[in-house]
């Protein structure tokens, strides 16, 4: 009966490890995979910072058409109209503490789409 008092205990000893190791190894791929490490700050902050001193800030393109089932914009290599709604909801968000910013794109039709909608129709350089 003592033995097998040990036995449990020490199998309940390693069923806690194990499950702490899955706990911590699931905390440790959630931010590994939810962050690329660099620090995240808000448009308030971002617009203090752009009174001081230069900054650039680079954004992906909105959602890919080609990757994606919903409704296309227009080309297929461009983006969907979820893209352009949440492209605009961006540039309205930025655009409302930073209203004076030059935009630069490269020459993709899904990155044209992307400025251009997050800008609400700004002159866009580096095509």
């Amino acid at each position: 009966m003592l033995a097998f008092c040990r036995s449990s205990l020490k199998s309940k000893k390693y069923i806690i490890i194990l499950l702490a190791l899955a706990a911590i190894a699931g905390l440790g791929t959630h931010a590994a995979w939810s962050s690329n490490g660099l620090p995240r700050i808000d448009n308030k902050t971002l617009a203090r910072l752009a009174q001081q001193h230069p900054v650039v800030v680079l954004f992906r393109h909105a959602e890919r058409c080609d990757r994606s089932t919903n409704q296309c914009l227009s080309d297929k290599t461009g983006i969907t109209v979820k893209g352009t709604q949440d492209a605009r909801e961006l540039g309205n968000a930025f655009s409302a503490d930073i209203p004076d910013f030059d935009l630069y794109s490269s020459n993709t039709v899904r990155t044209i789409q992307s400025a251009t909608w997050f800008s609400a129709g700004k002159k866009i350089d580096g095509r």
